[in-house]
């Protein structure tokens, strides 16, 4: 008899148990399902594609090696995204690390969100303009209002799995999210009408 597994992918959770069961492909099956996801996450905090791996591996690692340990979730993204978040921020505090330049704002970080054309979220018939006035009006967010953004609007994120990433409160994020939705509207708004009026 075929394993179910082989004829469906096991759902995050049923993966997880099997990790901390110890099941070696399993944890490959992980890391293959959730490494794209969570290197585009990190990159959003630094430049350094090498530091974003290293953290991956550390955090793979670690999972790995406390595999036993670990407790069981139903939500093993939302486990993975404030994992790697942590993980960036810790290694962004160590004194050697901050000697070596990283792209961190004051606020602590530099969430940074940069559509191209060929984004998804970027609809088909969208002009090179209005993606640049897109990316300009992120650029004045600050970086939780970007975070927020990119984990609400391209990962998909539910309140309370943005709530458990973020370390924030519901209405604060609520809040968060709101005034970025206002901000993005009046800046485009603000675009389109420099635009019109020609200036």
């Amino acid at each position: 008899m075929q394993h179910l597994s082989a004829v469906q992918p096991l759902a995050d959770a049923d993966l997880w148990k099997q990790v901390q069961e110890g099941d070696s492909a399993a944890f490959d099956a992980l890391v293959l399902r959730f490494y794209r996801m969570l290197f585009h996450y990190g990159s959003k905090f630094s430049d350094d594609e090498e530091f974003v791996k290293d953290c991956l591996q550390d955090l793979f690692v670690d999972v790995w090696q406390r595999r036993e340990r670990l407790s069981s979730t139903q939500f093993v993204r939302q486990y993975l995204l404030k994992a790697l978040r942590h993980r960036i921020f810790q290694e962004t505090r160590r004194p050697l690390t901050r000697l070596i330049e990283r792209s961190f704002s004051v606020e602590g970080y530099a969430f940074r969100i940069e559509f191209s054309v060929e984004d998804d979220l970027i609809l088909a018939e969208a002009t090179q303009e209005q993606v640049a006035r897109l990316n300009r009006a992120l650029l004045r967010l600050s970086p939780r209002q970007r975070e927020a953004i990119y984990l609400k609007f391209y990962q998909n994120l539910s309140t309370d799995e943005l709530t458990a990433v973020m370390g924030l409160q519901e209405q604060s994020l609520r809040n968060l999210l709101h005034e970025a939705i206002l901000a993005l509207r009046k800046q485009m708004l603000l675009s389109v009408l420099v635009a019109l009026a020609g200036g």
